[in-house]
C-alpha cells in the first residue's frame, strides 16, 4: 500500500526546514551507489543533535504509536510524514517515503540514508521535534564512484539542491566534463550558439582541440594571483587519481586532473591538463586552491566540425557555433576569425 501525498504532507514536510548548501561540504558517508553517496553535513552540531535523540529516547514507548492509530485508515500515513524511526539501538527522525501494509521507508533526515522497518515500529514525532533542520542528504553525483568512502570523510562540490533530501554534486573541485560554460548548457537543443575559442591543436580539416577564451582568461587570471602563494607539494597519501591539481611546466603553472599515480622505484604521476592540451609526467603535485579551481570550468574541449577547414593554424582566436555539446566534446562550425583582417575562415572544398 503507498502512500498518500496531500497539502497536509508538505506542511508537514516543511516543520523541519533546510540546512542552506554551501557549494562545497565535508560528508560523513554512510552508505554509497554506483553513483551517490549518502551521509550527513560534519558541520552538523553533533551534541545538540544526540540531545535531540536522547529525549526521542525517552519518548519509548512511543506516544501514540501510527500503527494503533491507523488500524483501520493505513492510507493516512503520508509522504514526508516526520516519524521517529528505530535505527541502531536509537530513535532517529526519519520522513516517509513510502509504505507497504506492514512496512515503511524512511529517510533518516540526521543521517541521510533509507532505513525500511515496520510500520509497528514507528511512531509519530511530537511537534517540538520537527523544528531543527535535518543534516543528512543524499548526493548524486556526475560520474561513477571507483572507491569505496563509507565511513569516511569526503568533500563534495558545486552542490546544488534537487530537494529536500538530495542535491548534485561532484567529488572534483569543479565539473571537468561539463562543456565549457554553463549558458551553453542551458541552450544546447534550442538554438546555435556562438562561442570564441583558441585553437590549441589542429587534429585534421575536421576535428581540433580548442580553449574557450572566456574561461582560460579567468583561469590565467586566477594564476597569476597564486603565484608564490601555492603550498608546498602534495604527499603520496594526499593524492588520488582524477584529483584536481597544480602542476608546473615551463615556468608556469596549470590546472590538471591525475590519471595515473606510482611510488615504485619513485614516486611518480601522470596528469592531464584540463585547459590547455598536454600530459605532464611529475614527481610533485600541488594543491589546487579553491578560488583557481572554481575560476572556471575546464577550458579544454575537442571541436568536430561538421564542415571541413583547411585555413586555421594553432593559436588562433576563431569564433565557433555550436550545434550539440556531449561531455567535453563540441560539434559544430568555423564561421570566423576574431583577430586581424583575414576574414571568414576557408571551408574546404
Amino acid at each position: 500500500m503507498g502512500v498518500e501525498e496531500t497539502p497536509c504532507a508538505r506542511r508537514r514536510a516543511s516543520d523541519s526546514p533546510d540546512v542552506p548548501l554551501r557549494s562545497s561540504e565535508m560528508l560523513v558517508v554512510l552508505n554509497q551507489g554506483e553513483d551517490y553517496l549518502e551521509g550527513y553535513l560534519k558541520r552538523k552540531p553533533t551534541q545538540k543533535y544526540a540531545q535531540i535523540e536522547l529525549a526521542l529516547q525517552k519518548c519509548k514507548p512511543p506516544p501514540s504509536p501510527v500503527n494503533s492509530e491507523l488500524e483501520s485508515t493505513l492510507d493516512s500515513l503520508m509522504r514526508d510524514q516526520l516519524v521517529g524511526v528505530p535505527w541502531k539501538n536509537k530513535i532517529a527522525r526519519g520522513k516517509i517515503l513510502s509504505t507497504t501494509e506492514k512496512f515503511a521507508d524512511a529517510f533518516l533526515i540526521d543521517y541521510g540514508i533509507r532505513e525500511c522497518c515496520s510500520r509497528e515500529s514507528i511512531f509519530q514525532l511530537p511537534r517540538e521535534f520537527a523544528r531543527e533542520p535535518g543534516y543528512g542528504i543524499r548526493v548524486n553525483l556526475e560520474t561513477c564512484l571507483s572507491n569505496d568512502f563509507t565511513d569516511t570523510e569526503v568533500a563534495v562540490f558545486c552542490l546544488k539542491r534537487q530537494n529536500k533530501i538530495s542535491a548534485m554534486g561532484t567529488l572534483t573541485p569543479l565539473p571537468i566534463l561539463r562543456p565549457a560554460n554553463d549558458v551553453l548548457l542551458n541552450m544546447i537543443g534550442e538554438r546555435c550558439m556562438l562561442m570564441q575559442v583558441k585553437v590549441m591543436r589542429v587534429a585534421s580539416p575536421r576535428e581540433m582541440g580548442c580553449s574557450h577564451m572566456d574561461s582560460l582568461t579567468a583561469v590565467e587570471k586566477a594564476l597569476d594571483g597564486v603565484r608564490g602563494l601555492v603550498r608546498s607539494k602534495l604527499s603520496y597519501d594526499k593524492v588520488t587519481v582524477n584529483k584536481l591539481v597544480l602542476v608546473r611546466s615551463d615556468g608556469s603553472w596549470h590546472r590538471a586532473v591525475v590519471c595515473e599515480m606510482s611510488q615504485e622505484p619513485v614516486v611518480k604521476y601522470l596528469a592531464k591538463l584540463i585547459d590547455k592540451p598536454g600530459t605532464i609526467e611529475t614527481a610533485e603535485l600541488y594543491e589546487c586552491p579553491l578560488n583557481v579551481a572554481n575560476s572556471a570550468p575546464r577550458s579544454l574541449m575537442r571541436v568536430k566540425l561538421t564542415k571541413p577547414v583547411r585555413s586555421v593554424k594553432e593559436g588562433e582566436i576563431v569564433t565557433l557555433v555550436c550545434y550539440d555539446i556531449d561531455a567535453d566534446t563540441v560539434t559544430g562550425a568555423l564561421i570566423s576569425r576574431s583577430q586581424g583582417d583575414e576574414g571568414h575562415i576557408e571551408v574546404a572544398s
